[in-house]
């Protein structure tokens, strides 16, 4: 039976399915039939799948549930899900002195990361200040402002001793060490059961430890990004807690200071910070600087941070005239440009943003490969490469829309393309697999059953253990069903399996999060969709694709059903596109 949450259950009480996997309500994910369902009536007119806006509403929904899956410490007696109401890790920071034990995890793991943390909490506070409508027509904006303030609850707990040395504690625990043979090296890696357990049940649990960077061994990104984030938050919060938004500032502001005045060498983190690596390796802090005074100007109206900016674009590797390649959380380019190309409009450089900003959007809408850009598959996603390829398509399609938003008219080619993208990850290609874990369109779609993720993955303790060996297990669905996270998505001929092994296409985490509620809440005040175009597929071509690919998955019902295609240009002799294999190729 294809996953649906919506069957009759008590509020946070787990019932089991047919699929072994636990579904649960709560006051974010209401029990209200209607909200995924469209009718046969609906669905015969459209010819196809429906896309209305109470489906981009339910999406919106489940997106921010995924938040609170990955909070970490004590998640109070409200707000926390079946199988996390435990407490966790509350002994984080004891060895500084610190109570870090709250803040996210970042994706899989329980390793708390800064950079990707902050970066992903100015993204939301983003898609709040931009997109507010069909936030507050789901009833959901109260919930994404919960989520923010998780995360900068954490990076106010990280600066506490800030005003010494402009210490910040940047990470808490650490992935495996690169060329790792031995169990040790796996670090936290290392431990695959639930977050409550990891004291009493990993035989590392004594080397996790906390992280720092101060003015000795400079972290310019993590400073900046947390200035981001903070200064990004404080606007949120102005009409809800001006003494809230006010310490936001203030700290953003000393954040600031640390990131601009503490690396006259230019160090990048992992200089500093080698257990960063390799999972987050910075390739240049120039592009945050520029994030972080884009969202100062804009928070206080200082013209100091607008002076900044282009000076801060300038540091380092110098990427004021850089584009970007792939928005995410180690590259701003474009994001900071856009920033403090809306937040102020008469600024000096604006025509060369605008022209930097232009040179991005046109680059991922036409997504032919130029110059080692995005190339589209055979089925209509722009593909950047192989490492949860939906994470930039989709922030670059908010980039998109931001942009339309401020100097477009709404019905141009650059929302249609961000709503093609949007779609794409949310059923309309061949398979008819919504990325997002929950989301299934009343059964009409279908969803991962095996994210790469481990307190999802671990039964309830009175139905057995938890261990890496079992959860891995490929043919075992996750016990709890991981609403609103999105996986990393296809690989580069729309071909994606549902195997938890594979984290690469697989894997969840809070940056590949970070885009949706703002995609969502615009496309939920958007009119319905459907498909713009369908072709049929023989089964003979599903067999020598099969074939071709080895195991992959087949599409549900039978293969000669009609799957959603856009028009465009394909080629087989790219050999950065290797279209004969996908299933939409064209003839």
């Amino acid at each position: 039976m294809p996953h649906s949450p919506f069957t009759a259950q008590a509020p946070i009480q787990p019932s089991l399915s047919a699929s072994r996997s636990y579904h649960y309500q709560n006051d974010v994910l209401n029990e209200v039939d209607s909200i995924q369902r469209v009718s046969s009536n609906e669905r015969a007119l459209a010819g196809s799948f429906l896309y209305t806006p109470v489906f981009w509403a339910d999406a919106l929904r489940k997106s921010l549930l995924f938040y609170r899956a990955q909070r970490s410490g004590d998640l109070g007696p409200t707000g926390s899900l079946p199988w996390r109401t435990a407490p966790s890790f509350l002994r984080d920071g004891a060895d500084v002195g610190v109570d870090l034990s709250k803040g996210y995890f970042d994706a899989g793991d329980y390793i708390k990361y800064a950079q990707p943390a902050a970066y992903s909490m100015a993204v939301l506070a983003w898609g709040a200040i931009e997109f507010p409508d069909g936030l507050e027509r789901s009833g959901q904006l109260s919930e994404l402002h919960r989520a923010i303030r998780w995360g900068t609850d954490f990076i106010l707990r990280s600066a506490t001793h800030i005003a010494h040395n402009c210490t910040y504690y940047a990470q808490v625990g650490r992935g495996a060490s690169s060329g790792c043979s031995e169990a040790r090296c796996k670090y936290d890696h290392g431990y695959w059961g639930r977050p409550e357990d990891y004291y009493t049940e990993y035989p590392f649990a004594g080397d996790r430890r906390t992280y720092a960077i101060d003015s000795r061994r400079p972290g310019t990104e993590v400073w900046a990004q947390a200035s981001a984030a903070l200064a990004s938050a404080a606007i949120v919060f102005t009409r809800t807690s001006n003494a809230y938004s006010s310490r936001l500032l203030a700290t953003a502001k000393t954040l600031y200071r640390c990131a601009k005045q503490s690396n006259p060498s230019n160090a990048l983190l992992q200089d500093s910070l080698p257990e960063v690596e390799p999972q987050y390796k910075s390739w240049g802090f120039s592009d945050e600087l520029g994030w972080a005074a884009a969202w100062l100007y804009d928070a206080t109206k200082e013209a100091a941070y607008a002076a900044d900016f282009e000076l801060n674009m300038r540091r380092g590797e110098d990427r004021w005239f850089y584009e970007g390649f792939g928005a995410s959380w180690d590259d701003l380019n474009v994001m900071a440009k856009l920033k403090m190309l809306t937040a102020m409009r008469s600024y000096v450089h604006a025509e060369h943003l605008h022209m930097m900003v232009h040179a991005y959007v046109s680059k991922w809408v036409k997504c032919n490969g130029d110059n080692s850009g995005p190339v589209q598959t055979g089925c209509g996603l722009c593909f950047l490469q192989k490492w949860a390829p939906l994470r930039y398509s989709l922030t670059s399609a908010l980039v998109a829309v931001v942009y339309e938003k401020h100097f477009l008219s709404e019905a141009s080619d650059v929302g249609e393309w961000a709503m093609g993208q949007l779609r794409y990850a949310f059923g309309d290609n061949p398979f008819r697999i919504s990325y997002m874990i929950g989301v299934d369109g009343g059964g009409e779609l279908r969803t991962p059953r095996k994210p790469h993720h481990r307190s999802s993955s671990c039964p309830p303790k009175d139905e057995g253990e938890c261990s890496e060996g079992r959860s891995l297990c490929g043919a075992c669905d996750s016990p709890w069903v991981l609403y609103g996270a999105m996986v990393g998505g296809p690989d580069e001929t729309d071909c994606w399996n549902d195997d938890r092994a594979n984290y690469v296409r697989n894997e969840v985490a809070l940056d590949y999060n970070a885009p949706l509620p703002a995609l969502l809440s615009w496309a939920a005040t958007r009119t319905a969709t459907t498909a713009r175009s369908a072709i049929k597929l023989t089964p003979n071509h599903f067999l020598e694709f099969r074939q071709r690919l080895g195991e992959c998955v087949l599409p549900p019902h039978d293969a000669g059903a009609q799957f959603s295609c856009p028009s465009g240009e394909a080629t087989d002799d790219n050999p950065r596109c290797p279209f004969k294999y996908s299933p939409c190729k064209r003839k």
